[in-house]
């Protein structure tokens, strides 16, 4: 068999089944079938199957109902997820793919030099690029993954139109490489500070060996010049919320660049009509803020701060209202019917219904995204 074609599937049996059953159940309802979340590589005119939707892989957890859902903050590898946790984006209940042995995963059989690399887009969103990285020469296969596994390949620039209209990409899989490797396949959405994480096990054969590792250079302390530092970051972009609940607003921003180095954001709120007061600073570009009123409007802007106490313009307002405090709940039967916006109970989790279906008897239909999401 050519390596290239080894066997994979784009989707589990059971996803496309469990699919299948809520698409039919939801036209019984008079319910519409929207896309939830947003893509993976795989499918059509792809060589490769990434890790979360390769079917021989077992013990996947709710991941293989939803291959699609890996999406974090972008611009990785200075920001996005934490080490550890590149492989589920950071979110812990599809934690089972941060699991890293070299026997855990099915790996794609391929050769050095160009591959399909295919995704299939179930929101397929305006895109600033595609970034593909694979673990260097020397890299551990039984320790969880970190950014310093992860050397870039190429990158795939893009216009900003629709992820779609661009569904393969050729990517060259270097000759020094072989045996197991892990490759880290990178969506970055352009009108969203986020972007979305595969990572793709492959078993690279007839490669030419691994080359030398290089000794490498050590990260130079910052310095600065003489003279006091009086250049401002840039102003943060995009802030937005992540999650809405009747009681807290999950913030998200792009983040803002320096001459020397950004560390720390400045967070401001407003309630209704009142002034700014700060509320929070952090390292990062998320916040949460919490133990907020019910059904209330807020304002949030976001400011950076260098290492000389230089501060950036605020951002945009960012303005949202937090939701009415949910209904009283009864508890989920995986044999029950909802429409959307039923409100349930589940192990002590309180879910709203996202589309209108008829269970049958599967106990991981309450863990699908594409039917019920988790509020605070």
């Amino acid at each position: 068999m050519n390596p290239r074609e080894h066997p994979t599937s784009t989707l589990p049996r059971r996803w496309l089944s469990a699919a299948a059953a809520v698409t039919a159940s939801a036209l019984i309802l008079g319910g519409a079938v929207s896309a939830q979340a947003h893509g993976w590589v795989g499918g059509s005119g792809s060589d490769l199957t990434a890790r979360a939707a390769l079917s021989s892989n077992t013990g996947l957890g709710a991941i293989r109902y939803e291959p699609q859902s890996l999406e974090a903050e972008g611009g990785f590898p200075a920001t996005g997820p934490a080490d550890g946790r590149i492989a589920s984006a950071g979110i812990s209940r599809f934690g089972e793919l941060d699991e890293q042995t070299r026997t855990r995963w099915t790996k794609n059989v391929v050769s050095p030099g160009p591959h399909a690399f295919g995704w299939t887009y179930t929101a397929p969103h305006p895109t600033q690029e595609w970034r593909y990285y694979i673990t260097k020469s020397g890299w551990n296969p039984d320790d969880p993954l970190d950014r310093d596994d992860f050397e870039l390949m190429q990158v795939v620039p893009h216009d900003g139109s629709a992820a779609s209209t661009r569904p393969v990409h050729t990517i060259d899989i270097p000759d020094d490489r072989s045996g197991y490797h892990v490759i880290l396949a990178v969506w970055e959405i352009a009108d969203t500070a986020n972007a979305f994480y595969n990572v793709i096990d492959v078993d690279i054969s007839g490669a030419t060996g691994p080359a030398p590792t290089p000794t490498p250079t050590p990260t130079p302390t910052p310095t600065f010049a003489p003279g006091p530092d009086t250049a401002a970051p840039t102003a943060p972009i995009g802030v937005h919320s992540m999650a809405t609940t009747a009681y807290s607003v999950d913030l998200m921003w792009a983040p803002s660049t320096d001459d020397t180095a950004v560390t720390g954001y400045r967070i401001e709120r407003a309630t209704g009509d009142g002034p700014f007061s700060e509320i929070a600073r952090v390292t990062g570009t998320t916040y949460q803020d919490t133990s907020l009123a019910a059904a209330t409007a807020y304002h949030y802007r976001v400011s950076a701060t260098d290492a000389a106490g230089n501060t950036s313009a605020p951002s945009a307002v960012f303005s949202v209202t937090t939701r009415s405090p949910a209904p009283a709940a009864a508890a989920w039967s995986s044999t029950g019917a909802y429409v959307v916006g039923d409100v349930v109970w589940h192990n002590g989790v309180r879910y709203v219904c996202q589309q209108s279906h008829q269970g049958v008897g599967d106990p991981n239909w309450i863990t699908a995204l594409s039917l019920w999401r988790p509020q605070a």
